[in-house]
């Protein structure tokens, strides 16, 4: 079974409901379900989305399902995939509570890191951590950036990669999977990013990097990503690292802290 259709199949096992709420701001999107279950999505980077819209985006959408709109997360409209992956994300959300985003920060120990894809917001928090970076991005450039050609021959001399959801949208992800496998570790950001870690693993990752919320706080982020809000931003919001790895030959937590 391909990518897309195994992450549709495992969630259309889940309970269907109507869709309460549907936010697509700038940096992210959010779902409520009429039974309470409630997701944050990924957004396109800048300068990579289709700028179309008809008649149909909003009511498909909005009077959709969630096991409806999930189906649209192979849309190349930047509506569609949006909401797509917010109802991914709650239907199918972390079993498990994570550890801390810091967790991360001394795992590379020293090796050099690829980034795929320039985040403002993410790039700085990752040299604070003393990382070695190494970015791929046609769009931003930068200190360290290099046009996303040059992938391919470059991944093989780095330990470890961080990866946007945005990969899985664009296709990337797919021909980056027998690299992913070759590496020391690879971190796979959301949001958005559905719970199926037997499919993530198969793909070469080690990690997840997720936000993580409680119920009663939703409504404060949902405010936050109306107003244009980033993700990382959110002090409603808690980012948590996941590992996929539960064999102790391959924990890459140690085992005081692991997941």
């Amino acid at each position: 079974m391909r990518l897309f259709e195994r992450i549709l199949s495992e969630g259309l096992r889940q309970p269907d409901s109507p869709l309460q709420t549907l936010m697509l701001g700038w940096h992210a999107s959010a779902v409520v379900l009429e039974d309470g279950r409630c997701g944050l999505g990924a957004v396109p980077l800048p300068g990579q989305e289709v700028l179309r819209s008809t008649p149909r985006f909003p009511r498909h959408l909005v009077e959709g399902t969630a096991h409806e709109v999930l189906q649209l997360l192979v849309s190349p409209y930047p509506q569609e995939f949006a909401a797509a992956s917010a109802v991914a994300s709650a239907l199918l959300p972390p079993e498990e509570p994570g550890e801390s985003l810091e967790t991360l920060a001394p795992l590379p120990e020293g090796d050099q890191v690829a980034l795929l894809g320039y985040d403002h917001e993410l790039v700085p928090r990752l040299r604070r951590w003393g990382w070695h970076l190494i970015i791929f991005d046609d769009l931003r450039p930068g200190v360290d950036v290099l046009p996303s050609w040059t992938e391919a021959p470059l991944l093989r001399g780095t330990p470890w990669v961080w990866v946007a959801f945005d990969a899985l949208r664009d296709r990337r992800m797919l021909a980056l999977a027998p690299l992913l496998r070759e590496h020391r570790g690879a971190v796979l950001q959301g949001p958005g990013v559905p719970w199926h870690p037997p499919l993530l693993r198969e793909l070469g990752f080690s990690h997840l990097v997720l936000p993580t919320w409680t119920g009663e706080n939703f409504p404060a982020i949902l405010t936050h990503i109306s107003a244009g809000g980033n993700p990382w931003h959110c002090a409603a919001l808690e980012w948590r690292c996941f590992s996929l790895h539960h064999d102790p030959s391959v924990l890459f937590f140690p085992e005081e802290s692991s997941c």
